[in-house]
């Protein structure tokens, strides 16, 4: 008989306390104290109550491109008004914040009126390639797109080196 025809043969023995298996017990019990403080299962995070909070809000997607004298940045932000957007630049960073305000309202004859709001935030910030000079910096924004162009520095400008010799 060859060792894994033994190993095969060999009897499996699960010790049980109160009729649970021993490598479950210890979750069983986190699962238990989780559902004590938050009234549900903390294995199961879509039934969180506060998970809500966090879905749908994404940081915008953002193009990043470095050209020989200047820096682009575009930001698709959909649903944020041009007033809600903050651009902020550091020495070598620059950050994006925009709040989406949403409000919808239903009226039906007197009896009848509903309205819910709701408010996201999303911050994101980007390391810049290069050194940027912020006081000439331009920021435009139409159907949803910001667009920062942010001009290089003299120092920071690509300069072409011609070999000689």
């Amino acid at each position: 008989m060859t060792l894994a025809e033994k190993i095969r043969h060999l009897p499996v023995r699960r010790e049980k306390t109160k009729g649970r298996d021993l490598v479950r017990e210890p979750f069983d019990e986190m699962d238990r104290m989780m559902a004590r403080l938050f009234g549900h299962t903390w294995m199961h995070p879509r039934e969180w109550p506060f998970r809500a909070a966090f879905e749908g809000v994404e940081a915008p997607r953002v193009d990043l491109v470095d050209r020989d004298n200047e820096v682009v940045v575009r930001a698709e932000m959909p649903g944020v008004a041009k007033g809600d957007v903050d651009i902020t630049l550091g020495d070598e960073t620059i950050t994006l914040h925009g709040t989406i305000k949403e409000e919808h309202e239903e009226k039906e004859g007197d009896n009848y009126f509903y309205r819910e709001r709701a408010q996201d935030e999303f911050v994101r910030t980007l390391n810049l390639p290069a050194a940027v000079d912020g006081t000439k910096a331009k920021a435009t924004y139409e159907d949803g797109l910001v667009q920062i162009v942010l001009p290089k520095l003299e120092t920071a400008k690509r300069k072409k080196i011609e070999i000689t010799g």
